[in-house]
């Protein structure tokens, strides 16, 4: 074998060398992302002004317009965090919000230039922004001057990644004294908690003065009197902003603060869950007006006496009582509760519809399981709340719901002091009273005493409540790794316009989460986008919608949006009027009554189906409540049309139980187009109806959903029902066709694409199965023609 001489091999491996350095192009490091935009190039309502100072020349601000703002949009290659640099020009310190993507504007403070257009100063703050299209907001503050010259964003190298925010604040002023002397140092506690607490913006505001941090320090203000502060806490790219008042009390005059406190206790060792009773005692001469709490597990009430159910598990358990006084440091005393009769095997009970608090009659039923149930045909709404004591630990529990239901339907479950209500389907037992049928679902329970309300929902078929049981699912606890964002299409939607609002979840376990969106007239939607319209006046609103999965506690988003104008009022900005039923349009015969509104109604005791056409002018486009006062003898039903449409099918009117002496209102909600509007309402078979006037929106309400396309109840002829909706991409569709008649069935999407059709003939009730195959996700419109009607119904296809 051969070798090379020493200075061959030398000049070899120096050549490889340099062939493997010059074959690595990429740098050793990459710059991170920087963009600069400039105030007069963004979205903004202050003036565009010249200055040779600027750095493009050209300024956003106006010395006197003390609330204009400056909105920059761009794109960013990643989610992470970003420096933004603002270079602007102030006389002196100056305050401005700073929102970020519509979230809530918190306030920052930038230091002084000492000149307004000569001498600029530039600020940076930190902001989480994500991949894609982002909006930064700054907007000065009344009594503030700030002329906006450009802002630079920067990310900030390795913080990509998801943005998190956990991070919950519970202020309150440190040693919960709510009375100082005057001058006396405050300190007040935003309680924060959570991993990203550091990350949060804390800030404090009250009584002129502003102070950031989680603990703040300051003098009582030297007048005395009632005082509240105002804490701000934010993390840009976050939903869950928030302000909570800490109030407190400055007196002159000096406390008793002689006291002592303790506890009269029923049972020292009570059996488990036994009912428990616990009062105040007090000595001393500070007692008069002293407030006393009890804390402990799965406790916090207040009060001299507090009654509670003892632990679900053997241990011991330790109480404070609490004793508080304006002017006074809280005083407090324990005592210890010894558990050791409970029981080792998983939780489980049932409880009895009849045995539970409810709103519906209770009936004889030899095939219930306690010979009893709850529940009314009449009654699509009533509910049932099973109080379920001695839950031994906190986590999934099974819960089976037995009942009896003619045909598919859904109930409203509400778990404790949830906001949002769990929307659940229910197959159809088939029968009111002879075959009942189960459905087991999971739900997160709190150790000791948990609150289960069942309640039907208007436009479904009424459920007869037979019981509940529980059961504790030991083992491994569902994954709840998940969590949702939701914007609007658009933040600030024109008067009375149309938008929606979609719900995103991201996490690995967001397989089985549904959707509900509500306000706070808790109308709730069981989707994941819905239909919004935008109010028809000037204003901030908002929805929230909460994502919950079964066995997991729901987690809530609130998005914001805003109407800015509308039109004016007379020409096309109308949103409010009555109409009497006399002055209007109709078939139905008109009659004298002293009762009425106007002297006046419409209708006839024997001819259930005439109709009123009520004109409305000159109103703004938008969604309306509609107050309809009527007499009916027995309960009855109206359809309503708006311009020739079907937009409810069926309104249950409650009886007023007279034809001509007791009227009563009832209230739905319409969608109608700027201008002039006709609201027919027709009667159904059925009570007959008499009109007497309509009243159509109000100076008071707030963002409203857009209109269901349905608002069914329970007739002789279910309307058309859709289910699973939201839909992976097959659904069943179930509507009533008497047997010899011939119709059909349609699937379209918005825009009028034809995805589905099928000619069908009668035979009473149908179930139809629908599979939509390579249909994208979206909003489609299921429609069955009938010889004599037609009934449509929106589906969301999830994909």
């Amino acid at each position: 074998m051969k070798t090379c001489t020493f200075l061959i091999c030398f000049l070899l491996s120096a050549i490889a060398s340099f062939a493997t350095a010059s074959e690595d192009h990429s740098p050793s490091n990459t710059a991170p992302f920087t963009v600069c935009l400039e105030a007069e190039n963004a979205n903004g309502d202050g003036p565009v002004s010249s200055d040779a100072n600027a750095s493009n020349g050209l300024t956003r601000g106006f010395r006197n317009s003390s609330d204009y703002f400056v909105e920059y949009q761009t794109d960013v290659p990643s989610t992470a965090k970003y420096q933004v640099t603002l270079r602007y020009y102030a006389e002196r310190n100056s305050l401005v919000t700073v929102s970020v993507n519509g979230g809530n504007p918190y306030q920052i403070e930038l230091p002084a230039s000492h000149s307004w257009n000569i001498v600029s100063a530039e600020h940076t703050i930190e902001v989480n922004l994500t991949a894609g299209n982002n909006r930064i907001r700054i907007k000065e503050l009344p009594g503030y001057d700030v002329r906006q010259d450009k802002v630079c964003w920067t990310e900030i190298p390795g913080t990509g990644g998801p943005i998190t925010c956990d991070f919950q604040v519970n202020p309150h002023v440190v040693g919960n004294i709510p009375s100082y002397r005057p001058g006396q140092t405050v300190t007040l506690d935003a309680g924060c908690t959570g991993t990203d607490c550091d990350a949060a913006s804390l800030s404090w505001f009250g009584n002129n003065t502003s102070l950031s941090g989680a603990v703040v320090s300051f003098d009582a203000p030297a007048t005395p009197g009632d005082y509240t502060y105002t804490l701000f806490a934010n993390k840009s790219g976050c939903p869950n902003d928030t302000s909570i008042n800490v109030s407190f009390r400055v007196d002159v005059t000096p406390a008793d603060c002689d006291f002592t406190v303790g506890s009269i206790v029923s049972d020292y060792t009570p059996t488990c869950t036994q009912l428990m009773s616990v009062s105040a005692e007090c000595s001393g001469t500070g007692c008069p007006g002293l407030t006393f709490k009890l804390t402990g597990p799965d406790l916090n009430g207040t009060g001299n006496t507090i009654n509670f159910h003892a632990p679900s598990q053997n241990g011991t358990y330790t109480y404070t009582r609490t004793g508080s006084k304006p002017g006074c440091p809280d005083k407090t005393s324990q005592f210890q509760l010894t558990i050791s009769d409970c029981g080792s095997t998983p939780f489980q009970a049932c409880i009895e519809a009849e045995d539970a608090q409810g709103n519906a009659p209770v009936s004889e039923d030899a095939n219930a399981s306690g010979g009893k149930t709850r529940g009314g045909k009449d009654l699509p709404d009533y509910y049932v709340e099973y109080v379920v004591w001695g839950v031994q630990v906190e986590g999934p529990h099974a819960i089976t719901f037995r009942y009896y239901a003619e045909a598919n339907t859904a109930v409203e479950v509400k778990i404790n002091d949830e906001v949002p209500a769990h929307k659940i389907e229910l197959p159809a037992s088939n029968s009111w009273n002879i075959v009942w049928t189960e459905r087991t679902l999971l739900f997160t329970l709190k150790k000791g005493v948990n609150m289960i309300r069942v309640k039907g929902i208007p436009g479904y078929s009424p459920v007869r409540q037979d019981r509940i049981c529980i059961e504790e699912m030991p083992g491994t606890p569902p994954s709840c790794d998940f969590n949702i964002t939701a914007s609007p299409s658009v933040y600030d939607p024109a008067c009375g316009s149309q938008f929606t609002m979609t719900a995103n979840c991201t996490g690995p376990d967001c397989g089985s989460v549904y959707y509900n969106w509500y306000d706070d007239g808790g109308f709730a939607r069981y989707t994941q986008t819905i239909d919004v319209t935008a109010p028809s006046f000037v204003g901030s609103f908002y929805l929230s919608v909460s994502a919950g999965k079964d066995g997991c506690a729901q987690k809530i988003v609130r998005v914001p949006y805003w109407v800015t104008s509308c039109p004016p009022p007379g020409g096309g900005g109308v949103t409010s009027a009555c109409v009497e039923a006399e002055h209007s349009a109709s078939n139905g015969a008109g009659s004298s009554d002293p009762n009425a509104s106007n002297g006046q109604t419409r209708g006839s005791q024997n001819n259930y189906d005439y109709y009123v056409d009520y004109q409305v002018t000159d109103f703004a486009a938008g969604t309306y409540p509609v107050k309809l006062r009527y007499y009916a003898e027995a309960q009855a039903q109206v359809v309503v049309s708006v311009n020739g449409n079907i937009v409810i099918s069926a309104v249950q009117l409650p009886p007023t139980n007279s034809w001509n002496i007791v009227a009563r209102e009832e209230t739905f909600w319409v969608t109608l187009v700027q201008g002039q509007n006709t609201i027919r309402i027709q009667g159904l078979p059925g009570a007959a109806v008499r009109q007497d006037k309509i009243c159509v929106g109000n100076s008071q309400n707030n963002a409203r959903m857009a209109a269901p396309e349905s608002l069914q109840t329970q007739t002789d002829v279910p309307l058309l029902q859709a289910y699973p909706n939201p839909a992976p991409g097959e659904f069943k569709a179930v509507f009533h066709l008497k047997t010899g008649e011939t119709g059909s069935m349609q699937v379209t999407d918005v825009q009028g694409k034809i995805w589905h059709t099928r000619n069908v003939s009668g035979k009473g009730t149908h179930e139809e199965r629908i599979n939509l195959g390579n249909a994208p996700a979206g909003i489609y419109l299921l429609q069955v023609k009938k010889p004599e009607s037609v009934e449509t119904k929106k589906i969301l296809l999830t994909r």
